[in-house]
């Protein structure tokens, strides 16, 4: 097996400050808490994923077209002692299954996978000839035959594969991986820079597509719902405490004698006049009480979940540089 260039780790930083932590009001959700959205501090140095990758090639490839070098996939990222692509791949979109609950790993993926362990195969023969600056031309028209079969599979076309969008980073990888092959092909001068500006534009519409339609269904299982009850004198409870948001002594004193005391049964303030987000892709759901935090905290946090979510998602099934991917095929 290969070896990554990079070692990467995961490592987490202390929380900065732990300061009256016991003020701090709980959320009642499936184990989260108030505290974890605050204090959520951790600092995470990111494993190399297909994006990485994808984007370490883009970057690669726009500069040995600038530097007009003798060959790109000369480059160590191409060779045996490089990333090796179809572990990336078969890892990231394991996890997407694991995490969307949607079968990912189709016979069609299985199927691009195993053209991707050819199309590597092939990149490092040709990597392994042009280390005395003279590669094996006749490689290159079976690298054009393979990124390209790659490119066009059924698997990322939509009117094939419903879930053709949960496959977004693997397609930034495909798209990366293309380019690569076709930088090396003007690099030998056997096409001019216009016909890989062509190709990449191509790859930047599919692959915005696919961005698309990953964000729609992201947005479309993350949602807030918000308060639907009449909440603006709703008793704050604090360290056993009730206190209200109104300064009316008379409404307060009403309110407390209305309110339930059991939380099995507190309807009005853990039911209408709960922030909730809900999270169909996971099946989790976090709830965010104004009895327990107020409007305003209740407010802020519920969208900072939602939004951290969106975000979260966006970053697993489409990569974290896939907006720098998306920028790199729109510039090549």
């Amino acid at each position: 097996m290969k070896h990554l260039l990079v070692c990467s780790a995961l490592v987490f930083s202390t929380l900065t400050s732990a300061k009256k932590l016991e003020e701090v009001p709980e959320i009642a959700t499936e184990k989260h808490s108030v505290n974890h959205v605050l204090m959520e501090q951790q600092s995470v140095v990111d494993p190399i994923t297909m994006s990485t990758v994808g984007g370490w090639i883009l970057s690669g490839a726009k500069s040995a077209i600038v530097n007009g070098v003798k060959s790109f996939i000369k480059d160590a990222l191409f060779g045996s002692g490089g990333p090796d692509y179809v572990l990336l791949h078969e890892q990231s979109l394991q996890q997407i299954e694991n995490i969307v609950r949607e079968v990912v790993l189709t016979s069609d993926v299985e199927d691009a996978k195993s053209e991707l362990l050819s199309f590597q195969d092939m990149m490092e023969y040709y990597n392994a000839s042009a280390q005395d600056d003279s590669p094996d031309l006749s490689i290159l028209p079976l690298l054009i035959n393979y990124a390209t079969s790659l490119k066009n599979h059924r698997a990322y076309r939509d009117s094939y594969n419903d879930n053709a969008y949960l496959l977004t980073g693997s397609y930034s990888l495909a798209a990366a991986l293309t380019i690569a092959v076709f930088v090396e092909k003007e690099l030998q001068g056997e096409i001019d820079h216009a016909y890989v500006v062509a190709i990449a534009n191509s790859l930047h519409q599919k692959l915005t597509e696919l961005g698309s339609q990953a964000n729609s269904y992201i947005s479309r299982n993350i949602q807030l719902r918000y308060p639907t009850g009449r909440c603006d004198d709703i008793i704050i409870r604090k360290d056993g405490v009730e206190k209200s948001e109104v300064n009316n002594d008379v409404a307060m004193k009403s309110l407390i004698e209305l309110q339930p005391k059991d939380d099995a049964s507190f309807g009005y303030t853990r039911g209408s006049c709960t922030y909730i987000v809900y999270d169909r892709i996971s099946g989790r759901n976090y709830f965010f009480h104004i009895a327990d935090m107020g409007r305003n905290l209740a407010s802020r946090l519920s969208m900072r979940k939602r939004n951290q979510l969106v975000q979260q998602y966006k970053d697993q099934i489409k990569g974290k540089e896939y907006n720098q991917i998306v920028n790199q095929l729109d510039n090549m």
